[in-house]
């Protein structure tokens, strides 16, 4: 067979998204299809503007060189917006350069004068300006031009999202912003109008990651330059009416050198409607600990006021001063009493502040009274303080749901009521349970086998764990002892004495799912108590408990590990960045200083690391911690800075190794057809879907024959969509308990418009929220036969904890069991799809049957748009193919239209997943060009199908002539389905080699066609 195969790697290929609107202008420049004219060196740069595109102009040192030009019908007497951003070089001449509109007469009529705009110099940041015109009488048509005059030709400038539309009514629709709200989601900017007047500058960038974000998955962060006078960005050409008062509200995170008033400044400046400055508010920034803080700046517009520019102005700040601000919003503010309560759930009281916003000050106020109600009666009315916190006892409230809501009544006898706020009462909590809690004597759940201790040796469903009498792991094997996870005995160190080299013998505890070990080392400076224990899964955690004997300094601590075949690290914190895989091959080693959860070995076996803290309890250290190399040697410093105890101080540290594979494999992709079209035998019900209250926080829905007669209509594997580590604010209990359950660093996704509320991070420590969730689940499940559960956000996250960075990996893990479990309890069948995030080693692949990846990546599509712009072949596999047990699925990562809808990358995608043998969760592609694959791998028959992929020798000899062309094929009954995907950025010449005699078919999914 010989043919030549088209590229994956394509030419970028933008769009330009025409407005809805009729005679007006929206360029983006992403493409050469622009809807005016280019001229005179004018050229479209696709990485040069504010999100990708931009018209990029050189001068020609002549007068009136033209570069754009584009002609739109007009009516007299209507008024025009022309707006644009742009930004140029240092070099441009100070009288800058011109937009012009020239005029087309009727017939017969004279020519009146062209308008002229003019935009002045701007070298270091990008800028929002906005002119405005008038259609004169007699005209029928207008030309908007762009134009440069004597610009000399090493002087440029870059256009971007350059808009004209009519002013109805003062507003020009599509370029003028008189309010926004937005959390900065990172595919949504060239949606976003405010994105048109968001100008970044020095040290302003979006972050795209979801830990560190406040809401959503993005935030803007601002980060120093040194310069005397930085504004990091602006909010330019905000709409604004005079005398009318607003309400600017944001959440911030900054860093300690903010402490100084001047060091930080978010200014608002007001301007006329020519431009013309007119004072001016500011809001001083201040340190936040580390946390973020909701703040509110408000304003009264001044008289004559016409536009305002928000300016993040920075001092003498580095790049180590960092302001992030999250979820901003600006609107206009009214007169109202804004009612805000707090429960604390351990003293049973609720403070209750009520905040005057508008015009109203606490002065005018002269009484105000709280009123709760339940059922529609007044259960208490407490006279309330115009100036601080009304405090209510609640032990004398039955547990249930109120109303609270606040009267104030003004001195000049007239009253205003608050919105009423819900909130709950539970003092006595009636949902405690132990419900999927797996003690150390019951049997081990399937598909695991209980446990086996002989002596000092652990038999795990795949691993033979042998240990020393101090409890030292000597050796890690599969169950045949010859199969070697670990090439020498594992090695822990304090201040250099072998803790587990000697000293008392170990006791065991024997349990069908769990076998514990104790056993002491004493030295003269301290006794440290050594525990392990191992699960059935073949988790196995070391607790060390440090008793001084005398003051003393523990200044070591270190793990080290030898694996006998190494090609990657893996590493994770939960997050997106700087994440995934070191291919140890390419870079020999590897080290870091940054806390992370790590995965060491090669594709098919190797060891997972997980720890809460070290010492300190910090995410990042002044020196390396970790070390990794290609020879097998993984060393990690378990204590990084001294620490001191006095005689009788204690401390104590935990770290888990597990081996994997953590689970049977269980081949689900040869059954699973998700949402594939009519070969389709799985779904998902997302959060958003109506009849779910909670929006997945809990299993409940509104409405038990709805979700019946749902599930009769629904798939074989239907699937109902759930986030456990998020609690919506809606859940009545949340209310009483919030002050526990909120996760700290706090964050949330904005649920306000789909469900109400928003939906913050939960703590899983807490017992009274695990115990509400897994009975709520557990009484639907007895009532609904779900197919089987997905899971969002389920994995581990960094919490603070007593000044400390913590990741609180065994709690994470407690809960992914429980739910596992519980979840079986009336179905054991049931089906588990959980989403990683970019952790494929997390504790929760363990407790899912599929695991989707992919999201990590989004950042990367931003700028990219292939896998292989940013990833090598052998990167990918290490991140998406590697045995931890669960089946793989691949969450494809294109947000904007543009990509979304663009059939070859689609195709690139489809291509990655079949030769990596990934199921697809088929969002974010053009779908009919990915069920051209989909139909024919099903057709072909996956039921009885063996994979072969490329990086493996294959029994039947497939081979290409390239080393850029790559196979992999299924193999079952009827032959042979290959997919040959070319990890090349140029299309190539190549051969397919088969042994003996075959008869086929080639098909071209890009263009839908087959060929012998």
């Amino acid at each position: 067979m010989h043919s030549k195969i088209k590229k994956v790697f394509l030419p970028l290929a933008f769009f330009c998204l025409h407005p809805l609107f009729g005679r007006a202008i929206l360029e983006r420049f992403d493409s050469t299809d622009t809807r005016g004219t280019l001229s005179n060196g004018a050229k479209i740069d696709p990485q040069a503007g504010l999100e990708r595109g931009a018209l990029v102009v050189n001068g020609n040192g002549t007068k009136m060189q033209y570069f754009y030009s584009y002609e739109m019908s007009v009516t007299a007497g209507e008024t025009f917006a022309l707006a644009l951003n742009y930004r140029t070089t240092e070099n441009f001449p100070t009288k800058g350069w011109l937009a012009v509109v020239a005029f087309t007469p009727e017939p017969g009529q004279e020519t009146p004068p062209s308008f002229y705009g003019r935009f002045h110099r701007m070298s270091n940041r990008w800028m929002h300006r906005r002119h405005e015109f008038t259609i004169p009488e007699g005209v029928r048509k207008a030309r908007v031009l762009l134009r440069f005059d004597l610009i000399p030709d090493t002087a440029q400038v870059r256009i971007d999202n350059l808009r004209v539309a009519p002013v109805i009514d003062g507003i020009a629709e599509g370029i003028d912003l008189t309010d926004f709200e937005t959390d900065f989601d990172q595919w949504s900017l060239d949606r976003h109008l405010l994105f048109d007047h968001l100008m970044p500058g020095p040290g302003a960038s979006i972050e795209n990651e979801w830990r560190k974000a406040k809401v959503g998955e993005a935030f803007l962060q601002a980060s120093g330059s040194g310069e005397p006078m930085q504004y990091a960005f602006y909010i330019e050409n905000i709409v604004l009416k005079p005398r009318h008062n607003y309400i600017f509200e944001a959440w911030l995170n900054a860093t300690d050198s903010f402490s100084f008033a001047a060091n930080g400044i978010l200014i608002f400046f007001y301007k006329d409607a020519a431009g013309k400055a007119i004072g001016q508010s500011r809001y001083h920034i201040r340190p936040t600990a580390g946390e973020w803080k909701e703040f509110a700046h408000a304003f009264t517009a001044p008289e004559n006021s016409a536009w305002l520019d928000i300016g993040m102005n920075m001092r003498k700040m580095t790049a180590n001063d960092i302001i992030q601000f999250d979820h901003i919003r600006l609107r206009e503010g009214e007169d109202q009493l804004s009612l805000r309560y707090d429960i604390d759930p351990d003293t049973r009281k609720m403070a209750i502040v009520n905040h005057f916003i508008g015009n109203i000050t606490k002065e005018d106020i002269a009484r105000i009274d709280y009123r709760i109600n339940q059922k529609e009666q007044v259960v208490r009315s407490i006279p309330g303080k115009t100036d601080g916190e009304t405090v209510v006892d609640l032990t004398e409230f039955a547990d249930g749901e109120y109303l609270l809501s606040a009267q104030a009544v003004f001195k000049d006898g007239s009253q205003k009521s608050s919105a009423p706020v819900a909130f709950g009462v539970y003092n006595h909590p009636d949902w405690l349970n132990d419900i999927g809690i797996y003690q150390p004597t019951d049997p081990a759940p399937a598909p695991w086998k209980d446990l086996q201790l002989n002596g000092q040796q652990v038999r795990t469903w795949n691993n033979s764990f042998t240990f020393n009498k101090a409890l030292q792991l000597q050796q890690l094997t599969g169950l045949d002892n010859r199969r070697p996870w670990i090439s020498a005995p594992m090695r822990l160190t304090f201040n250099q004495h072998d803790v587990l080299g000697g000293g008392k013998d170990a006791d065991w505890e024997a349990g069908s799912s769990m076998v514990k070990g104790t056993s002491a080392f004493r030295c003269d400076d301290f006794i440290c108590q050594v525990e392990v224990s191992i699960d059935y899964v073949g988790f196995m955690r070391y607790t060390l408990h440090f008793n001084a004997l005398r003051d003393f300094t523990l200044s070591q601590g270190a793990l080290a590990l030898n694996l006998p075949e190494v090609d990657f690290i893996h590493r994770c914190d939960g997050t997106w960045t700087e994440v995934g895989a070191v291919d140890l091959n390419r870079h020999q080693e590897w080290s870091s200083k940054h806390l992370y959860f790590l995965q060491f070995g090669n594709i098919k076996q190797g060891i997972c690391f997980y720890t809460p803290k070290l010492w300190p309890a910090a995410a990042d250290f002044e020196q390396e911690w970790v070390k990794a190399s290609k020879k097998g040697d993984l060393t990690m410093q378990l204590i990084n800075a001294p620490l001191t105890l006095s005689k009788d101080g204690d401390f104590t540290l935990e770290f888990a190794l597990c081996p994997y594979p953590f689970r049977p494999a269980e081949d689900n992709w040869k059954k699973i057809r998700f949402r594939a079209g009519a070969n389709s035998n799985c779904d998902l019900l997302w959060q958003t879907a109506s009849m779910m209250p909670y929006a997945g926080s809990l299993l409940t829905f509104k409405d038990s024959a709805a979700v019946q007669a749902f599930l009769q209509k629904g798939a074989e594997y239907q699937l109902v969509y759930q986030i456990p580590t998020y609690i919506l604010e809606t859940i009545p209990q949340w209310s009483y308990f919030s002050k526990k359950w909120r996760g700290l660093p706090a964050r949330a996704y904005d649920f306000r418009a789909s469900h109400g509320g928003m939906m913050p991070k939960g703590d899983f420590r807490e017992r009274t929220w695990v115990d509400l969730y897994i009975k709520t689940m557990v009484e639907h499940l007895q009532e609904h036969q779900w197919g089987g559960i997905y899971y969002d956000c389920f994995g581990i996250d960094t919490f603070l904890d007593n000044g400390g960075i913590v990741l609180p990996v065994f709690e994470n893990r407690a809960f992914h069991e429980r739910v596992y479990h519980a979840q079986r309890l009336h179905n054991p069948k049931s089906l588990t799809i959980s989403h990683l995030g970019a952790d494929q080693a997390s504790t929760l692949a363990a407790f899912s049957n599929v695991v989707l990846m992919g999201e990590q990546y989004r950042g990367n599509f931003v700028n990219h748009r292939y896998f292989l712009d940013f990833l090598t072949l052998d990167e990918f596999r290490y991140e998406n193919v590697v045995n931890i047990g669960p089946d793989r699925m691949l969450l494809p990562q294109y947000r904007r239209a543009e990509d979304v809808n663009n059939p070859e990358l689609t195709t690139h995608v489809m291509g990655m997943a079949l030769a990596h043998n990934l199921m697809v969760y088929p969002n974010f592609i053009v779908k009919e060009v990915e069920l051209r694959f989909r139909d024919r791998q099903f057709a072909f028959g996956m039921q009885d199908a063996e994979f072969f992929p490329y990086w493996e020798p294959n029994p039947d000899g497939l081979t290409t002539s390239n080393p850029d062309v790559k196979i992999s094929y299924w193999k079952n009954p009827k032959g042979i389905f290959a997919v040959i995907l070319n990890a090349s950025k140029a299309p190539v010449d190549f051969t397919v080699s088969v042994p003996g005699k075959l008869a086929g078919e080639f098909y071209e999914p890009l263009e839908d066609k087959t060929s012998a």
